[in-house]
């Protein structure tokens, strides 16, 4: 016979105001007092579970994505200034401006506009090999790789191949 479970009807809503500060399902589990598999199990068995923490989970993420957004572009806020002018206290009223942040504009566009703006592309190629050495092996080439990477293996691996093949035939004339 399987243990009672813990889960009550209310963490549905704890778990979406928790989330809302950025609780992953780790925290989750610490705060209910359960294992994070737990947590797993309680999203796919309670739809309302998995949806208010859903909910909460992409309140939070909006809050981060609009907080980058800001710090790629620059922001200004209002900020008071305090003041000791001659022992009065003097509180200012002033526009405090935060510049672009460069890390974070190259963040964004490495996201957002993939094509135009990746550091490293993406390289597809594919080879046929009518001839391959016997104990030759296999050759693992690197999923992604610049242009100058890619140029520069396969200089060298034609090389290489080149070489194994003059070998071969020679031991097999």
């Amino acid at each position: 016979m399987a243990r009672p479970t813990k889960y009550k009807v209310e963490f549905a809503n704890q778990a979406e105001k928790i989330s809302k500060f950025g609780a992953t399902d780790k925290d989750l589990a610490e705060i209910f007092g359960v294992d994070e598999s737990t947590i797993t199990r309680w999203k796919q068995k309670y739809p309302e579970f998995c949806m208010s923490l859903k909910k909460g989970k992409d309140y939070f993420d909006n809050k981060v994505e609009i907080a980058l957004a800001e710090r790629a572009i620059g922001y200004s806020h209002p900020e008071e200034k305090i003041f000791n002018h001659g022992g009065e206290i003097l509180r200012v009223e002033t526009v405090k401006h935060h510049p672009p942040d460069v890390t974070a504009c190259i963040y964004w566009l490495n996201n957002r506009k993939r094509k135009e703006w990746a550091t490293r592309k993406a390289v597809e190629s594919e080879m046929t090999i009518s001839k391959l050495p016997e104990g030759t092996g296999v050759l693992v080439v690197p999923a992604v790789v610049d242009y100058e990477q890619w140029a520069e293996m396969a200089v060298n691996g034609n090389k290489e191949l080149d070489r194994k093949e003059r070998e071969f035939d020679k031991k097999n004339a």
